[in-house]
Parts: structure tokens; C-alpha cells; sequence
């Protein structure tokens, strides 16, 4: 029983979180990160912000048990997890193990302090929690938990909507509380958990998939149309909400391998819900489609690649809408991608997001759609398989 329960609360947090995530990573000096944070913590004895970076700093260290890290790398609007830790990597050699152990207990101590000053910060309180777990106190990892588990579902269970990446302390709280429970003595608690992990994961939360101009000289401002509603399943839960949307000037990058023209999920467009499996943007699982890791699509990599031109803005792949990129003259899609700075939700795109056959390059986008409040109509199943 714990090992499905387990799997199915992973699956409801935040891709950050997600062992199938395919993002981007960055190495963190974590040594040299600490050596300061301690001198910025002695010098500001009462900054939450130095003592709670310092924790997590040693957390990292105690998990991961090399210099430097190696963790995601950020993107724009998307919180990191409040135990940043991930696994528990082992050590090779004992000293290691040793060193573990101290950054360990120079993690409790950070975070005891960080506490001393604000008491009711979850985030502080869960990353406690999961030290207190790791230094072997398992009914006090437990008591703490379940006290988290109690306020963060008093804080969350009003939300109507997530950020970025759709993570919830509940959710989190309840991947490391679950898997310390009893799965008979505890049942009625663990459904608790469960369905409150489910409520969280109904919420709506943005998404971005890619957008291609069907003319030069477009961005951002002429292919948004936040003002318009569809009603589509952008985010892959098979909920119908309204949702913004783009303008006839643009149409959407989309997988269609079977060539039905059916477009019906926000997993069958290039953003961070693609495949059922979670993505910083939606130029990541293009780059895992790209076979010879050029940056580049292109010939056999084209395979199942469609533009959808929802022509009469409807939320609806009506017939002839969606046309494979060879019919725009289309004949290589870019992996590579920046942030637009000047656009307020730092949209990803790529600046030569399309090669034309006649060597021509267009941008795409990597719009965000925000859920609108109101309709809604069940679709499907939310855990039915593409």
C-alpha cells in the first residue's frame, strides 16, 4: 500500500520535485556558499533569510555529500521546494559519511535558530521536520509533520489557483509524512492526506506552451489574447476551464503523431505539462526529441510535428486546423532558448525558433496561459492516459 500511495503523492507535487523532470541543471559551490553564510549569520544574528539559507545550504551538503552540487537550475516564477535536499545520495568513503554528519547537525542547529526567530514560518518548520527525520528522530519527524500537515492545509485549502509548477507545503508535507505511517493504524489519516494532496492537485496553475507567429515581425503583445476564453484542457487535468488564450496571428506548436488533427489536452502542446511528465518550459521536451543533441529538430525528428491555428479562437481543433510543420514550409524547429526580460511573465523563447525551407528563421514563444475562474466541465478522468 505505501509504495502506490507514495508514488501517487509524488506525482501531485511539484515537477521541482519530480524524478522525471527534464530541465536544465547548475553546480553550486556549496563550501564557499557556507563559509559566507556563516560570516552573514554571525554579522546578523537576527536575519531569518542568512540562518534559513545556511540550514539549506548544509542540508544539501548532508544530502548530496559532494562539492560542488548539482541542483535545477531556476526558472522564471517557479519556487524551490522548502527541502531542497532531494534523496539522500550515499558516500563512497567514510569520510564523507563523517562530513554528512556534521553538515547534518550544522543544519539542525541553523534551522533551531532560524525557528527561535520566526515560529511560524512552514517552511522553516518542514525543513526542520525532515532533518529531525534524518538525524534518526522518527516520532518527532513524525509529531512535527503532522503539525505542519495541520496549518498548511489550513493556509492552502482556500487557494484557488497555484503558481508556477503547482506546488502546494501540502502536498509536499504529505510525501515525507505518508511513508512513516502506519499503513493500517494510520489509514484513516493517510486518506486524509491523500484526498487533501488531490484537492491541491485539481487547482489550476499556469502553463506555457509554445507558440509559433504565422508572420514577421510578431512577439509577445500581437500573439497574447489574455482577455479571450477557451475552454480547453490546458494543463492536462482533464478539467475544461477557461482559460486565456492566443490570437489568430499565432498558432500553437503541437504533437500529433497519429495525423488525426485531434488536439484535446494541454500534453499534446510543447510547454511544462507535455507528456505527462513535468518541464521547466516547453522548449525541454523538445530538446528530448532532439535524437543527435544539436539543439536542433530537424528530418526524422519532425515526425508528428504539427502547427494548430485555432483559427476562430474556440478552444477547438476543428477540421483542417492542425497541419504538419512541413505543410508551413517548416523544416527545422530550435531546442534553444532565453527569457524575454521585457515581457512581465518572462516568457522562454527561442529567437530562430523555425528554420523555413527557404532559409528563412522565425521566433517562437513560450506563451503562459492562466486559468480563468468560473465554468468548469470534467473532460475526462484526471488520471485517464493520453
Amino acid at each position: 500500500m505505501r509504495l502506490p500511495l507514495l508514488l501517487f503523492l509524488l506525482a501531485a507535487m511539484s515537477p521541482a520535485l519530480g524524478r522525471w523532470e527534464g530541465v536544465d541543471v547548475e553546480r553550486i559551490p556549496v563550501a564557499r556558499l557556507i563559509e559566507n553564510l556563516e560570516k552573514i549569520a554571525k554579522d546578523n544574528p537576527a536575519s531569518t533569510e542568512a540562518l534559513l539559507n545556511l540550514g539549506r545550504a548544509h542540508g544539501m551538503a548532508y544530502a548530496q555529500k559532494s562539492d560542488p552540487l548539482t541542483v535545477p537550475k531556476a526558472y522564471h516564477g517557479i519556487q524551490s521546494p522548502a527541502v531542497p535536499f532531494n534523496a539522500v545520495a550515499s558516500a563512497a568513503i567514510p569520510s564523507a559519511n563523517i562530513a554528512a554528519q556534521a553538515h547534518l547537525q550544522a543544519a539542525l542547529k541553523a534551522y533551531q535558530q532560524a525557528m527561535e526567530l520566526d515560529k511560524d514560518n512552514l517552511v522553516i518548520r518542514l525543513g526542520l521536520a525532515w532533518l529531525t527525520e534524518q538525524a534518526g528522530r522518527k516520532d518527532d519527524a513524525v509529531r512535527q509533520y503532522r503539525s505542519i500537515a495541520t496549518d498548511a492545509w489550513e493556509k492552502e485549502k482556500s487557494l484557488t489557483s497555484l503558481g508556477f509548477g503547482g506546488r502546494t507545503l501540502t502536498g509536499e508535507v504529505a510525501s515525507y509524512l505518508v511513508p512513516l505511517l502506519d499503513p493500517e493504524k494510520d489509514k484513516l489519516e493517510i486518506e486524509t492526506l491523500k484526498d487533501r494532496v488531490a484537492t491541491m492537485r485539481k487547482l489550476p496553475h499556469p502553463v506555457t506552451p509554445i507558440a509559433v507567429p504565422l508572420a514577421d515581425g510578431l512577439t509577445t503583445p500581437d500573439l497574447e489574447a489574455p482577455d479571450t476564453r477557451v475552454t480547453f484542457d490546458v494543463d492536462g487535468s482533464g478539467l475544461g476551464r477557461e482559460w486565456s488564450w492566443i490570437t489568430p496571428k499565432a498558432a500553437w506548436l503541437v504533437s500529433d503523431p497519429t495525423h488525426d488533427g485531434k488536439i484535446d489536452s494541454g500534453r499534446q502542446l510543447f510547454g511544462n505539462v507535455t507528456f505527462w511528465m513535468f518541464w521547466n518550459n516547453g522548449y525541454a521536451p523538445l530538446a528530448a526529441l532532439d535524437d543527435d543533441r544539436d539543439g536542433i529538430l530537424t528530418g526524422k525528428e519532425l515526425a508528428g510535428f504539427a502547427l494548430w491555428h485555432d483559427a476562430n479562437s474556440n478552444g477547438v481543433a476543428d477540421l483542417g486546423e492542425v497541419k504538419p510543420v512541413s505543410a508551413y514550409d517548416i523544416v527545422a524547429i530550435s531546442c534553444k532558448w532565453q527569457t524575454l526580460n521585457n515581457n512581465p511573465d518572462k516568457v522562454a523563447f527561442s529567437p530562430n525558433g523555425v528554420v523555413f525551407r527557404d532559409g528563412k528563421t522565425r521566433p517562437s514563444f513560450d506563451l503562459v496561459l492562466k486559468a480563468q475562474f468560473g465554468f468548469q466541465v470534467t473532460l475526462r478522468a484526471p488520471d485517464a492516459a493520453e
